[in-house]
């Protein structure tokens, strides 16, 4: 009979995959019938008067029957190369929900997920996610009208198709702004649904800096962020572990982060990958390394079954006296090799061995008499201490083996003795009668004989590609809500160019030992495997936090080829892809890792559905910059042409960095794109993205960062994302995002997408000033930011109580109208002087000239650091 996605207890594959009936030898079971829907409720009882307020989640449980194998997937009746829709692991189902405002004159798609329980709770002041057996099928959408609403749940897989009948809801008011979109009337800046425009001030938040194992310990970050009008964070996805091999839920013990394990040499079945131990260059594979421990239940026991292959017998042991081979163990850190080559975690003796049988590890050729691979099943048992919520670190290791003396083979690959392929690791609570199914030969899932409790550990496959991980996708859930609640809004890198398994599968589906990136980014607007399985985890993307108007823009990749034709269309792709989810869809783009490349992208009407240009440029401090500018796709130049946006010198002067590329290639300037334009990666470096130049920090008072903020007040309208955060924001006793507050406060009124404002092109009297801002003529509006242009984090300005005057700031003149500027009633610097412990008794304002601290001209570098605040107002035009 069809299988039935419900709540099921210890039956199912329950960490990860939430797929997942038990499947013995290699069958699942076929549906004979149509899905069917069942058990559908929704979150309204959580609104005043059960009505969804306006773009805020209306949430939708439901259970669905169904022939699908993998939920995780969608059901594509015409595949292609390289996807079989015939093997569990892409025989999946569509689940889509359809609203409508207007009684179906108007639809939306929004797709559903699949969605795992867990227990949640606070132990040892962490996060504790622990699997439990509840399954649901879940749709999250934001409706954008008030008034009565109808959906429907939609089903199609492999047995047929069926929907629900509609069901009515109410959407009310509400004081959510909605979505970030382009402005359509000022093509430099984003505004909300509602037209209140957003400034984006904010940083790169990247590696760990948003806690990914315990999201609760977010919370201060997020309260300084809303405090402080920081409302932009560029996060990468990618870095969590949900889909592809760059997943630091495993980690190599002599590899960085970036390597998961999986290697192409002996998959199971149509895994295309396996982990693989290799004595010399990867004996250890950790759990617990760059993401925590998974949780485990205080004084219980565990049985750990892992799916292995040995093509050859192991090579001789270190230690004839010691047993050999495959163990699995638990232990704090343990020193890899290349560390300590004694006692590391492939020695005898350190850590615990949780192997079943203690004196024979698995070390010989698993094959059958006719020389065939087979793969065996290695069992383990341990038992959790009764004070103990997190598992110690996971070991799998290649013990006691000593390597051969010339391991590497002619061909690159290294000496069989030394390899063991590991398809599947489980960790499951013990039961009476718990074991697994089979001699190895079992399951494409689930290892046990379904007598076992829930498995506990995260990303059991090396096959990350085929499947998302539930316990962090539950982690981000929680960052999500809590980016809503502080009104803070991610730019989300979704891909990543050097992924170890979509490099290696070529466009006709097969695997190839080839790496390269142009498998990764695909066969132009061809339907590849790899371009599949991007778009269904597109798909899951959308589906579980594409309703939140929190995601401000999806980016695919960090830094691609600038110059590559397949990557922009890879792009575009996306965004099309994305942009049919209306009317929660959100913007997309990409970023390259040099240039600006006009002609061939940014320029370019073959790709419509890229909204946001990107740079990343760092600010060197030992060479001036010039930005490639002109050259197209596919490495065709055009003239080879670069524009110079900075001189070596700009590295001490923070405000003119930022000034000197926004006013090159903003999106109305020259070299502009007609889109808002992110620096989507910068910072203070001695040379190149890097090292940060360290005496930035000697700038406590953060001189550099209150310039950087309010330089953007330029008129190019380029946002700044620097990328040192933790480096050069906050750090240790230091903490600078409180520089962010006065322009936030002074900007986030400024109707500037209103598509009136232009350049004020203010003028002032004295040369060691610099005015800017803009002005809206049609309503009478302008505001300019007055600096004191020697007052820079390089530089120390004494006070010394007098003041200097210099002549009108003007705002420019249209035909015979001057403008100057009014003093406003609200002085808006209340808060700047508060901030660097001075009195508005140093600065003031008139309605013909402003009166600032003193000018003088500063010495050379070496640095001499200074606190000294600038002036600034908005007016009225007069």
């Amino acid at each position: 009979m069809p299988k039935t996605y419900k709540i099921k207890k210890c039956l199912l594959y329950l960490s990860v995959i939430p797929i997942l009936l038990i499947f013995t030898k290699n069958t699942y079971i076929s549906a004979q019938s149509s899905p069917t829907i069942s058990n559908i409720s929704d979150n309204k009882n959580e609104y005043s008067n059960d009505a969804i307020p306006k773009f805020e989640k209306f949430e939708i449980t439901f259970d669905i029957q169904t022939a699908a194998v993998n939920p995780q997937f969608p059901y594509d009746p015409s595949p292609p190369m390289g996807i079989d829709m015939s093997t569990p692991n892409y025989n999946g189902v569509t689940v889509n929900a359809l609203f409508t405002p207007d009684n179906w004159r108007t639809v939306y798609t929004q797709p559903a997920f699949y969605y795992q329980v867990f227990d949640e709770q606070i132990k040892n002041n962490k996060d504790w996610f622990y699997p439990t057996g509840v399954y649901q099928w879940m749709v999250r959408f934001s409706p954008n009208t008030t008034g009565p609403w109808q959906y429907k749940i939609t089903v199609e897989d492999s047995s047929g198709s069926t929907e629900s009948i509609p069901q009515p809801f109410t959407v009310s008011t509400s004081s959510n702004h909605g979505f970030v979109k382009v402005s359509p009337n000022d093509s430099r800046y984003f505004e909300f649904d509602d037209g209140t425009y957003f400034p984006a001030l904010g940083y790169n938040s990247e590696y760990g800096r948003i806690n990914w194992d315990s999201p609760s310990s977010n919370l201060a970050q997020f309260q300084a962020m809303e405090q402080n009008g920081i409302q932009f964070l560029r996060l990468w996805l990618t870095q969590w572990g949900l889909f592809s091999s760059l997943d630091v839920t495993w980690a190599s013990m002599r590899n960085g982060p970036d390597d998961s394990g999986s290697r192409i040499t002996q998959p199971y079945k149509t895994n295309d990958v396996s982990f693989q131990i290799q004595r010399y260059w990867q004996p250890c594979l950790a759990q617990g390394i760059w993401k925590a421990e998974p949780a485990v239940k205080r004084a219980t026991t565990y049985r750990v079954f892992v799916r292995y292959a040995i093509p050859s017998d192991l090579s001789q042991a270190t230690d004839p006296t010691k047993p050999k081979g495959l163990a699995l163990k638990l232990a704090g850190w343990i020193d890899p090799p290349s560390v300590n080559p004694t006692a590391n975690c492939a020695s005898s003796g350190t850590g615990t061995v949780t192997n079943d049988d203690k004196n024979n590890y698995p070390n010989t050729a698993t094959r059958d008499i006719d020389n065939n691979l087979q793969w065996k099943i290695l069992s383990g048992t341990f038992t959790s201490g009764s004070t103990q919520d997190f598992m110690q670190r996971f070991y799998m290791v290649m013990e006691n083996v000593d390597h051969v003396t010339n391991p590497k083979q002619p061909d690159g690959t290294y000496d069989p003795r030394e390899n063991i392929f590991v398809d599947r690791v489980e960790i499951r609570e013990d039961a009476p009668g718990c074991d697994y199914a089979a001699d190895g030969e079992g399951a494409l899932y689930d290892l046990t004989n379904g007598q076992c409790g829930v498995d506990i550990i995260s990303r059991p496959s090396p096959a990350f590609h085929q499947y998302f991980d539930q316990k962090f996708s539950r982690s981000f859930d929680k960052v999500m809500e809590m980016a809503e609640q502080h009104d803070v809004y991610f730019k989300l890198v979704t891909l990543e160019k050097n992924e170890y398994i979509q490099q290696r599968i070529a466009y006709d589906g097969t695997i190839t030992s080839a790496a390269s990136n142009n498998n990764f980014y695909g066969n132009w607007r061809n339907m590849t495997k790899v371009r599949w399985l991007q778009q269904a985890w597109w798909r899951y993307l959308q589906a579980r936090w594409g309703y939140s108007p929190n995601v401000h823009s999806w980016e695919l990749l960090n830094e691609g080829d600038p110059y590559s034709g397949l990557h922009h269309t890879l792009a575009d792709e996306m965004g099309k892809y994305m942009h049919q989810f209306g009317p929660n869809s959100h913007l997309a783009t990409l970023s390259n890792w040099h240039s600006f490349p006009l002609p061939g992208l940014w320029n370019n009407a073959n790709y419509p559905n890229i909204d946001i240009a990107d740079v990343h440029q760092y600010i060197y401090g030992d060479r001036n910059i010039d930005l490639r500018v002109d050259q197209k796709a596919d490495g065709t130049q055009q003239s080879g042409k670069t524009i110079p946006i900075q001189t070596a010198a700009d590295h001490y002067d923070a405000a003119l960095s930022v000034y000197n590329l926004s006013m090159n290639i903003g999106a109305k300037q020259l070299y502009g794109t007609n889109m808002p334009t992110i620096r989507g990666e910068t910072g203070f470096t001695t040379t190149g993205s890097g090292p940060y130049d360290p005496d930035i920090r000697l700038d406590t008072q953060g001189v550099w960062l209150h310039n950087f903020v309010w330089a953007q007040i330029n008129a190019g309208g380029v946002i700044e994302s620097p990328w040192y955060s933790t480096e050069t924001i906050y750090y240790g006793s230091v903490d600078l995002r409180d520089r962010y507050r006065p322009y936030y406060t002074f900007i986030k009124d400024i109707p500037l997408s209103n598509g009136q404002y232009v350049d004020a092109q203010a003028t002032v009297t004295n040369p060691k000033l610099r005015a800017w801002g803009q002005k809206d003529l049609t309503n009478g509006n302008a505001h300019i930011w007055v600096q004191n242009m020697y007052h820079r984090w390089a530089y120390l300005i004494p006070f010394v109580g007098n003041s200097i005057s210099f002549g009108q700031v003007a705002a420019g003149t249209t035909g015979t109208t001057s403008y100057t500027f009014k003093n406003p009633v609200n002085f808006e610097t209340t808060v700047e002087s508060i901030v660097l412990g001075k009195t508005l008794s140093e600065f003031a304002m008139s309605s013909h000239d402003c009166t600032i601290l003193p000018v003088t001209t500063p010495p050379a570098p070496p640095l001499i650091l200074h606190s000294q605040p600038q002036l600034y107002s908005r007016c009225k035009i007069i």
